[in-house]
């Protein structure tokens, strides 16, 4: 195994964050500040920094599983991200770079920084939005057009809430009565991250019919209702407050389904709709796309033909890594994943680590 699949967090044989918590190299690596090193190399620095996150709040005995899953710091914590980040880089959005690109073609981006949030959360508002008018800085929102000002939750919100609220068995029971086929021997396989990537793997129509099923396997045998959720997303009226004081809005689809999972027909309409309706909402341009998981099944070539049809300059995945100056695609754009209890430490050091990866890749 090379040294740098360490520094890989979809390496499912390394807990890379795990790995760096339980040892002295990321404080010893802020101590030395070696990100600021490297941000001074031309060899190793990285002319922009895109960060991936998603939720924004506290955790306390209130927070379920479901929830945690998506929280990718607390209040504190981003303050003390942002703090660090706008001292030593400047904060900008795609919709930023895409004007200097037209306006100088030659244009060489440098130290920025490109903060992104996923699903359009209502603690963007409240948690996010505040620190970034204190810092005077800006970043992308990546709301599904569907869910907002909706009754219903959004589909992964839904459905972890469900599994979140059974036992083991009583999920694989759940699982097997909505059409989930699986052998006797590998029962014990059946858990939520499981059914997670099951639904993930499946069509778009079969996806939509399964999760409908096992929703109401849930209600109906558990008197689990997921409907009952309160739907936490940002509304229109505060997607076009934060829009003017200087955040990015960009697409995240309408109803967040894995676009290689669904027919040319709702590919279209998934980019397309989602697309014109927050520029119609807001009065701006949408510029770029987050694909919704963002893994790397979650896109491909026909996708980003669609994407690039559809009128978008860039697209960004969850792929945890740094960018190129001179990208092949700006259509499948890696992005720093921030998530639950990063320390300032851990957080600078997998900022410095990547940055050495992506060179000792070239």
């Amino acid at each position: 195994m090379q040294w740098w699949r360490f520094l890989d967090t979809q390496n499912k044989d390394v807990d890379t964050v795990r790995f760096l918590s339980a040892t002295a190299i990321a404080p010893c690596f802020a101590a030395l500040n070696c990100d600021l090193f490297i941000k001074k190399s031309s060899f190793l620095n990285v002319p922009v920094l895109v960060f991936a996150y998603h939720r924004i709040r506290g955790i306390d005995s209130s927070t379920l599983p479901y929830e945690r899953e998506l929280i990718s710091a607390t209040p504190a914590q981003f303050e003390e991200q942002l703090k660090f980040l706008t001292k030593h880089y400047t904060l900008t959005n795609f919709i930023n770079i895409s004007e200097s690109i037209k306006k100088d073609p030659d244009y060489s981006p440098k130290n920025l920084v490109i903060l992104t949030f996923d699903d359009g959360y209502l603690d963007f508002y409240t948690e996010v939005f505040p620190l970034l008018k204190k810092f005077k800085g800006t970043a992308v929102v990546y709301p599904s057009t569907q869910y907002i000002e909706s009754d219903t939750p959004i589909w992964f919100d839904q459905l972890g809430f469900a599994l979140d609220s059974l036992q083991a068995e009583q999920i694989i029971e759940a699982a097997s009565q909505s059409g989930l086929e699986f052998l006797n021997a590998d029962r014990h396989l059946v858990d939520k991250n499981y059914i997670f990537r099951h639904v993930k793997s499946i069509s778009d129509s079969a996806r939509l019919e399964f999760i409908g099923s096992i929703l109401a396997v849930c209600k109906r045998d558990y008197g689990v209702d997921a409907s009952q959720l309160k739907n936490e997303m940002l509304n229109w009226e505060q997607i076009r407050e934060v829009f003017k004081g200087g955040v990015e809005i960009g697409s995240h689809t309408v109803s967040h389904p894995i676009l290689t999972n669904v027919t040319q027909t709702n590919l279209a309409y998934e980019l397309t709709k989602s697309k014109e309706l927050i520029e119609e909402k807001t009065g701006g341009k949408v510029v770029s796309l987050a694909y919704p998981v963002g893994g790397i099944e979650t896109f491909s070539e026909a996708v980003i033909k669609e994407v690039k049809k559809a009128g978008y300059e860039f697209a960004v995945c969850y792929l945890d890594g740094v960018n190129d100056a001179v990208q092949p695609s700006m259509y499948e754009l890696k992005r720093i994943r921030v998530e639950e209890n990063q320390s300032l430490s851990l957080f600078r050091t997998r900022l410095a680590l990547l940055s050495i990866k992506r060179a000792i890749k070239r």
